[in-house]
């Protein structure tokens, strides 16, 4: 009879065991499956960002060619003025370097395509 009884513990403890087993089998597949969504949202932010910055990088490069043009006519324009004794001439060379530039901020800035 106590041995009957023990088997029947035994196998009360085992269902109630595999119970527990199964809800956390259940929990942890649905917990996996929140992650992957997650990780899913990430990626794709990751890929937004990734597009942003390389965009972000091509307008730097224009923007550093742009100011390396302006500071090449600034400095043409200054070489040329101090060679030049006349000082409406130099007033002049400066006022068409300014008029360049302007023109070259006037213009949007272009992006080369790789």
């Amino acid at each position: 009879m106590n041995d009957k009884i023990s088997k029947d513990i035994a196998l009360v403890i085992v269902c109630i065991l595999l119970i527990v087993a199964a809800y956390s089998a259940i929990a942890t597949s649905r917990e996996l499956g929140r992650l992957r969504q997650s990780y899913g949202e990430l990626e794709a932010r990751n890929r937004q960002l990734e597009l942003a910055n390389h965009e972000l990088t091509k307008l730097l490069d224009a923007s550093t060619e742009r100011l390396s043009r302006v500071a090449s006519r600034i400095a043409d324009a200054q070489k040329q003025a101090s060679g030049i004794s006349d000082t409406i001439s130099r007033i002049r060379i400066l006022i068409g370097a300014i008029e360049a530039i302007s023109q070259e901020l006037r213009n949007p800035l272009t992006v080369s395509q790789p």
